[in-house]
């Protein structure tokens, strides 16, 4: 255990247990890193997303990618399971920015995240009680054919796909969440910014940017997709396709959210990325 890691932990007796949990399963990170981590879960904790044992009943999955290395970057903050593996050309070295996250190439750069809202969702992530949470980093106005966020499946159609200004729809995002092949668009002029994503009903779902209402869509659901999310592409029935090439800060995956609770998580993703340089907003 790092010096700063035992001086951090002596030093926060009431540190929560999604705190401990996860720091746990780490090392090497630094004071300032720490500090950010113990914020960030102290704060979900607080805000109802963990529970006095670290156990979350409202996500599955909660990815900082812009972080102090890549090892810690891939781990799943929430549970020991869906850590995230890098796949591509160049290597993750390349792809990878310490206290930014990772930069797709718009060709083979990904994030497979293992984590199969089918099968793998445990009653959080459902059909009608669905969130996803992305933090886009790079400022672009243009139009492209790139998904930030994507998993698609038939039998029957059901897609979760974040586009953030599509090629296909005049620039609008373009977004599905749980949804057949009838996407939901809005005018966005620039594809930065930190989003959530959030349907508490079958018949539709909000979007909130920076912490802020952007939109909601209506959209009746279909399914959730029976493959893993991947992040900067999208895994269409297995194959990967659309991949982006802007860089991503963080990822989450969980229940559906109300605009208070998706506004406390991306406040607290935030305060991260202010934290190591990196907030846009």
């Amino acid at each position: 255990m790092g010096y700063d890691r035992i001086l951090h932990l002596n030093k926060t007796p009431t540190a929560s247990a999604a705190y401990s949990n996860f720091i746990a399963r780490t090392s090497g990170l630094d004071a300032t890193h720490l500090s950010a981590y113990e914020a960030l879960l102290n704060g979900l904790t607080s805000a109802g997303f963990f529970d006095g044992s670290g156990a979350s009943t409202k996500l599955n999955c909660l990815y900082i990618f812009g972080t102090q290395n890549s090892t810690t970057a891939k781990l799943n903050l929430v549970q020991n399971n869906f850590n995230c593996t890098y796949s591509g050309v160049p290597s993750e070295a390349t792809q990878f920015a310490a206290d930014r996250g990772y930069t797709g190439n718009a060709a083979n750069v990904y994030l497979d995240t293992g984590f199969n809202p089918r099968s793998s969702g445990a009653g959080i992530y459902t059909q009608n009680s669905a969130s996803i949470g992305v933090y886009c980093r790079t400022s672009d106005t243009a139009n492209r054919l790139d998904d930030i966020l994507g998993a698609g499946t038939n039998s029957p159609t059901a897609f979760t796909v974040i586009r953030l200004k599509s090629s296909t729809s005049a620039g609008n995002l373009e977004a599905y969440v749980n949804s057949g092949f009838t996407g939901s668009f809005t005018a966005n002029s620039n594809a930065q910014g930190n989003y959530v994503f959030s349907r508490t009903a079958s018949t539709g779902f909000a979007i909130r940017k920076n912490e802020a209402s952007f939109a909601t869509y209506t959209a009746t659901s279909s399914q959730t997709p029976n493959v893993t999310f991947t992040i900067l592409a999208q895994n269409n029935l297995g194959t990967k396709d659309s991949f982006d090439r802007r860089q991503v800060f963080s990822a989450f995956f969980g229940a559906g959210l109300t605009s208070t609770e998706s506004d406390a998580i991306a406040h607290a993703i935030n305060v991260f990325a202010t934290t190591v340089g990196a907030s846009v907003y």
